[in-house]
């Protein structure tokens, strides 16, 4: 009741809902915030690495004062974790850190038209600075030709579906397959049919789902299977919250029932099974690629994966996003929705996202040189295993 404006009130119910903890139970005012003309943003864009803070995204003409790769010590006066869990993080829906950092960034960006944040940070360089930032990005009217970035996930600018055949520093060849999405869009079957050739000439196979930040289930078991033995995939038990309406009235008077009445009752959910029969499969060695932007369906992908083919794959990277999912959307008003997580893994390996076989992160400057290192450390844990 304290609010003063609809904005306020809209950043209110986001924080409220972020904290069910959960990465896909959220409040979105995205649509507001486009239409909204005291909201604007900021012509720096910021990223996590390695537990530090760096600038990764800036309008050209701001390149000169904050270059890309900036690390940032502090933002007005508090150091940037600091900052960020009492100013950001409380409006983040996120179960895992690793996810409240990702979206975090976005948060970071936005605010009141001309509020200004003061940030001290080190270049490059290694030249410190301190520096008032205005949010004015939308006043100057910006395109997006007039920023620069690097990206922490390095992927290719081409199609979101990518496959081709390459040779390592070792002559080994190498079928990389880049999937950044399940939607139903993707088309499972022929995706795998152009790449059959290279991948069964290929000596392995890296699978790229670091950027995949889900979409559905079956279009990811349908690829899923062509890496596995069998036409049956067993997937992961599960809780859900179920509703009861006569329950829930008699849970007024009996004890029995009294989760129903209170929406608190829960049910576990059995393995669903999935068939189906490939038209080939794929037996070379697998590695797969994962980091906080794997997310949702890639995640259940992955859960499927280790549960029931524990030694098929290396996963390579870092943790994953932690949230799979399976949203109720309800929609509001000028375009305002709520999402409610129907659905939380009863298995142990994702209690605080999918952790990696071999953990990789890139640094700063592979990232400034735009060096997709990943490639040399599976090329070092192949030989590993064939030697071995």
């Amino acid at each position: 009741m304290a609010v003063k404006s609809d904005r306020d009130y809209y950043f209110l119910l986001q924080s409220f809902i972020a904290q069910t903890n959960d990465g896909h139970t959220e409040f979105s005012l995205m649509n507001f915030l486009k239409k909204d003309r005291k909201t604007d943003v900021l012509p720096i864009g910021t990223n996590w690495i390695k537990d530090t803070l760096y600038v990764t995204y800036a309008a050209k003409d701001w390149l000169d004062e904050v270059p890309l790769g900036s690390r940032i010590i502090s933002i007005n006066g508090l150091s940037s974790e600091k900052y960020f869990e009492q100013h950001i993080y409380p409006y983040v829906s996120a179960k895992t850190l690793q996810d409240k950092r990702k979206k975090s960034s976005f948060l970071f960006g936005i605010g009141l038209l001309e509020d200004t944040i003061s940030i001290s940070f080190i270049t490059p360089k290694r030249i410190w600075r301190h520096k008032s930032v205005i949010y004015d990005g939308f006043k100057f009217r910006y395109k997006n030709s007039d920023f620069v970035s690097i990206q922490k996930q390095m992927v290719h600018k081409n199609s979101c579906y990518e496959h081709k055949v390459a040779v390592d520093g070792n002559n080994a060849s190498y079928s990389y397959l880049r999937v950044d999405d399940f939607s139903r869009n993707f088309r499972v079957l022929k995706f795998m049919d152009n790449a059959k050739n290279g991948l069964m000439q290929s000596d392995y196979v890296i699978l790229d789902l670091r950027n995949n930040p889900g979409g559905s289930e079956l279009t990811a078991d349908s690829l899923l299977m062509y890496f596995v033995n069998g036409d049956t995939l067993n997937t992961y038990k599960s809780i859900t919250r179920s509703h009861n309406s006569f329950y829930a009235a008699m849970g007024y008077s009996y004890e029995k029932y009294r989760d129903y009445y209170q929406n608190l009752h829960e049910e576990m959910m059995c393995e669903e099974e999935f068939v189906f029969s490939p038209p080939y499969r794929v037996e070379k060695p697998l590695y797969i690629l994962v980091g906080e932007f794997t997310y949702s369906a890639a995640e259940d992908f992955l859960i499927s994966l280790k549960l029931n083919f524990p030694n098929r794959a290396v996963l390579v990277g870092s943790a994953t996003g932690g949230s799979t999912g399976a949203p109720m959307v309800c929609p509001l008003f000028n375009g305002l929705y709520y999402r409610i997580c129907t659905r939380f893994p009863l298995t142990p390996i994702f209690q605080n996202g999918l952790q990696p076989d071999c953990t990789y992160e890139p640094t700063i400057d592979e990232l400034l040189n735009r060096k997709d290192c990943i490639f040399k450390h599976i090329e070092y844990l192949y030989n590993i295993s064939v030697n071995n």
